[in-house]
């Protein structure tokens, strides 16, 4: 069986992800996911993550698994890894980091 690479479509994540940035960054995201199921957000310009924007990124990734495909995080910051920390996702962006 031949082992194919996958191409993945980065996306750089905004500094502010809170509820102010939640609809666009749905809207956003949504756009990524109909023309792509391998998915890599790189978080490296983060500095403010709330829930309902993990909320999505969370959903996201379930949606891209549900679909054959894969999220990968690249260059977490602090603040966004402490997010998934304090929400208990930790395990996530961890696998997701690993991908």
């Amino acid at each position: 069986m031949e082992n194919k690479q996958v191409a993945f479509s980065e996306h750089v994540l905004p500094a502010q992800l809170d509820i102010r940035a939640v609809e666009s960054f749905y809207e956003e995201i949504k756009k990524l996911s109909e023309r792509t199921t391998h998915i890599t957000l790189d978080a490296s310009k983060v500095e403010r993550l709330t829930t309902p924007c993990v909320q999505i990124i969370l959903s996201l990734a379930k949606y891209l698994t549900a679909s054959g495909g894969a999220l990968k995080i690249t260059s977490p910051t602090v603040v966004f890894s402490l997010a998934f920390t304090d929400l208990g996702f930790s395990r996530n962006l961890k696998e997701w980091s690993a991908a």
